[in-house]
């Protein structure tokens, strides 16, 4: 039998031992939360470029991030993200696992007049405010007076081709999410249906209710037909009759968007 110190000293060693290894997991841990949180400083940084880029070539900030463009793991990853555009900034938002006080490691490779250090946060939720860089182009390129009455026109054709560009982005979006439907229902929703927000959050889980939202609207809402400012759809039955999905199957469908030039970009039944 072990004298009675021995086994104080075995006691002694095993919590010892016990306490070293929860250190050590503990430290593998926090340093994983940590290179978590730096992953979504990256992200944060990528995101604000992109965004940027956005804005200076149509001359307006993006209504979601899903108007942007983005690869790999980040287009996972973007979801998780909060945007918030305003007037004259945006702020991007994110929880992070852990505070931290580190300088940016890229600073020297990017140029961020902002001088926003998404590596210097808080533990838990973090917005840090950008401000929108409209005069980017004019600026490095553009060595004439920006009021002159050629520079106003310039830039607001810009801005009417980006709307208008947003506009045919929209019409495609909204022709995927009802050629969905009717591939699973075997009919396209009414009228009724897609100007009911509880109706599409049920069943068009996939739609982005901004791509219902014209560039010079406020509201989701649809037109019946084609008309300034707002989106239209015109869904019909067989023989061009009016539609419920009761008496009458919704069969076919318009969606069109009225262009800056009075013309109207139209999409129409795939089925």
């Amino acid at each position: 039998m072990l004298p009675r110190s021995s086994k104080l000293l075995i006691l002694v060693l095993v919590v010892v031992s016990i306490v070293a290894a929860s250190l050590q997991v503990s430290t593998i841990s926090e340093q994983k939360l940590s290179q978590q949180d730096q992953q979504t400083s990256e992200d944060l940084d990528e995101i604000h470029r992109k965004i940027d880029t956005y804005e200076s070539s149509r001359g307006q900030l993006p209504k979601t991030l899903s108007k942007l463009s983005f690869s790999g793991e980040l287009k996972k990853r973007a979801a998780k993200y909060t945007y918030k555009p305003a007037a004259t900034s945006y702020k991007l938002c994110a929880t992070f696992h852990t505070e931290a006080t580190g300088d940016n490691p890229y600073a020297s490779y990017y140029d961020d007049s902002d001088n926003v250090n998404t590596y210097k946060h808080n533990k838990g939720e973090t917005c840090f405010t950008y401000n929108i860089s409209s005069n980017t182009y004019d600026d490095y390129y553009n060595y004439d007076d920006p009021y002159s009455a050629d520079q106003i026109s310039v830039q607001l054709d810009r801005t009417m081709t980006a709307a208008d560009t947003e506009r045919e982005t929209d019409i495609r979006a909204l022709q995927a999410q009802i050629e969905a439907y009717f591939a699973q229902y075997g009919y396209y929703p009414t009228f009724t249906d897609m100007n009911t927000a509880s109706w599409r959050a049920m069943n068009m889980k996939g739609l982005d209710t901004q791509s219902l939202i014209d560039p010079d609207a406020t509201t989701a809402n649809l037109a019946t037909g084609p008309v300034s400012g707002r989106y239209a759809y015109e869904p019909l039955g067989n023989d061009g009759k009016a539609c419920n999905n009761i008496d009458v199957e919704c069969t076919t469908y318009t969606l069109a968007a009225t262009l800056y030039s009075g013309k109207t970009f139209e999409k129409t039944a795939l089925n």
